[in-house]
């Protein structure tokens, strides 16, 4: 009996997966053909995997259910690692995935976050990192040092300017490029509100989350200018 209940669960498992999955890649390859972006087979394997990872994360999850997840974000998340070709699948693992809750128009709802691993980096430089003509570094200025007007570029190299408490301290500027310091943005969405309390026309909430890896082997590259030791 306990064998019949295993196997049944095992098919109701199977199913759900497979009408989640066929409906959210189906709307993905959609969006893809309409935008003119290629949707090849191994994005569509990278649409799946990602499906199936998402709706196995559901399942083990307590209080979680497929049908209280946002669909947009759902939706935009799996078009995201198709788009990007990170195989959640692969091992070493490129990209994982992790729920959160959030209220929306007075609902609770869980949404998916997704996240690139080490491995994930890798595959998106070696994507998107070939034939590339030329590399631009990025000159970080520390906040209050002494600049006269607005730098934008100096010798190709482009100014990004950061808050004072991102450097250690007696270092006034770093040198690096996105060969030696890939910078992914780890999470991007977005809520467009329609009729927001107060508020005339739409409001645009969004949260964008950045991280950054120096590649061991290559972090002599990175140019630091700091004070001369004392």
């Amino acid at each position: 009996m306990a064998e019949k209940n295993e196997v049944a669960k095992k098919q109701e498992f199977t199913t759900g997966l497979s009408q989640w999955t066929n409906t959210i890649t189906g709307l993905v390859s959609r969006d893809f053909e309409q935008n003119g972006v290629q949707y090849d087979e191994y994005s569509k394997q990278c649409a799946m995997n990602a499906m199936s990872a998402i709706y196995q994360l559901v399942q083990n999850t307590d209080k979680a259910d497929m049908n209280n997840l946002n669909t947009s974000n759902l939706r935009e998340v799996v078009a995201q690692c198709a788009s990007l070709k990170l195989n959640a699948n692969a091992m070493p693992r490129e990209v994982f995935f992790q729920l959160r809750s959030k209220q929306i128009n007075g609902q609770w709802v869980k949404m998916v976050e997704m996240g690139i691993e080490g491995d994930g980096n890798d595959s998106l430089l070696r994507q998107f990192g070939n034939n590339v003509d030329t590399v631009y570094p990025v000159w970080l200025v520390k906040e209050g040092d002494d600049f006269n007007g607005l730098v934008g570029e100096v010798d190709g190299v482009y100014f990004v300017k950061a808050p004072k408490s991102y450097f250690p301290e007696k270092v006034h500027f770093i040198i690096t490029n996105p060969i030696v310091m890939p910078s992914p943005i780890k999470l991007a969405e977005y809520k467009i509100h329609d009729d927001a309390p107060g508020i005339s026309g739409y409001l645009v909430e969004g949260r964008v989350r950045y991280d950054a890896f120096v590649l061991n082997k290559k972090k002599d590259a990175i140019g630091v200018c700091e004070d001369p030791a004392e």
